[in-house]
């Protein structure tokens, strides 16, 4: 297949097991793609399925579909990596056999492909009518959507990472990076893009290049799957352990809070209202690059509430079970004083959930929301203890920050990308 209209020929890669319904409803959607039908090779993998899977698809007759059919179960990533292999177009696209792409998916992910630092690039990942408590606390909050603003992938950043349900890479780069790693249980996507960024290659993410994905409908599969993620992560921060993530802190809020905490505990309020002079030295410093003062109290505000929030937020992810059972066990075997610890973790684990239900609006009731956000802590919280112990690490309770003199020197939690096809380094600044 040879690009035409300025457009490349992609092929598209599809591992499946046990599920004859839902690919041939995901193949379907790819029939109805807008982009050029000789561009387009639909590989599906048949994961050694048990029942007609395959049948399913070869009853489709679809000109430019073809599936490869596996002698023994491998998992996905073996699945995605013969898929690759066996493709003949220079773009490959990954996506999963319980999703179903936008008309403009391909479109919208294969026009950064202009440019040839870019090696690959990933889209939004929406809920497919979402019916049960669970699923809607997934279409809101699911770990899977990066959200509605474009931006590069930058290990630490707020995008890290893109999900394999919705990738598009160069094959080259690809198959030099040696694929997915297919003795990964979870999180192989991670693990790839990650390699494909240590090899120098620009990752992107474009959320109008979007699937609807079906996302686990009970609490169970939704919190095992919570745990078993976020166990993997011990195991990537020992691969890579300078992807782990960084908190920016404009340095007026952690001065400010020094001198009003050294003023309280000594018991002096005057000492305690000097805390103000780093605040308000940075509104009036951050002022002067646009807005004047009250453009600079404004963005001290912002920035330091962001910046307490991600705190918080951080803590009631992966410190906030930790330090409550450290506060139980403390305030039995020595003071009761000690309860304070339990209560600031659970305040930890429940903020977030306040926060989100308000910024969100999902749909869903704030009870329901607020019990499933603190599901998730509980999930992650446990997950990163275990992939500490199994992996022989503490990175994943490690945390870098980075101090910067004023608000406006602050660099933005995701680094910015220039329009589709346009080629060069990325507008804005990166950490």
């Amino acid at each position: 297949m040879n690009a035409v209209e300025g457009r490349p020929a992609v092929a598209v890669v599809i591992p499946v097991r046990n599920r004859p319904h839902e690919i041939v409803e995901c193949v379907r959607s790819l029939a109805a793609l807008d982009y050029p039908r000789d561009l387009v090779e639909v590989i599906v993998v048949d994961d050694a399925s048990t029942d007609d899977t395959a049948g399913a698809v070869r009853a489709l007759a679809l000109p430019g579909v073809r599936v490869l059919a596996g002698a023994e179960h491998s998992g996905q990533s073996a699945c995605r990596n013969a898929g690759a292999s066996d493709a003949n177009a220079d773009i490959v696209a990954f996506i999963d056999s319980d999703c179903t792409a936008d008309p403009g998916w391909l479109a919208e992910l294969t026009s950064d492909f202009a440019d040839p630092t870019v090696v690959a690039v990933g889209g939004g990942v929406r809920a497919k009518d979402p019916e049960t408590w669970i699923e809607r606390y997934e279409a809101a909050c699911s770990p899977l959507d990066k959200g509605p603003v474009p931006a590069e992938v930058v290990p630490g950043s707020g995008i890290d990472s893109l999900a394999s349900c919705n990738l598009v890479v160069r094959r080259r780069a690809f198959l030099d990076a040696g694929g997915f790693d297919a003795g990964l249980a979870f999180g192989e996507d991670v693990d790839l893009v990650w390699r494909l960024r240590r090899l120098g290659g620009r990752v992107l993410y474009r959320p109008s290049g979007a699937v609807e994905h079906d996302y686990r409908s009970t609490f169970g599969a939704f919190f095992r799957r919570r745990v078993d993620y976020t166990i993997a992560q011990g195991m990537f921060l020992r691969r890579y352990p300078r992807n782990g993530g960084v908190f920016d802190l404009p340095a007026g809020l952690l001065i400010g809070a020094a001198i009003a905490i050294a003023g309280i505990a000594s018991g002096h309020p005057a000492l305690a209202a000097l805390g103000a002079i780093a605040p308000a030295s940075d509104a009036i410093v951050s002022g002067r690059g646009g807005g004047g003062l009250r453009g600079g109290i404004l963005r001290v505000v912002t920035s330091y509430a962001a910046a307490l929030y991600r705190v918080v937020s951080r803590a009631g992810k992966y410190w906030a079970l930790p330090a409550a059972v450290a506060g139980a066990v403390l305030a039995l075997v020595a003071s009761p004083a000690w309860s304070w610890l339990v209560v600031g973790a659970l305040a930890t684990m429940g903020i977030p959930a306040i926060v989100e239900w308000v910024r969100k609006r999902p749909g869903l009731d704030p009870a329901r929301f607020a019990a499933a956000v603190l599901a998730d802590s509980v999930a992650v919280n446990a997950g990163t203890v275990w992939g500490c112990v199994v992996h022989r690490t503490l990175r994943p309770l490690s945390v870098r920050f980075a101090f910067h003199a004023t608000s406006a020197s602050m660099p933005p939690s995701r680094r910015p990308i220039a329009a589709p096809g346009t080629s060069g380094a990325p507008a804005g600044g990166a950490r």
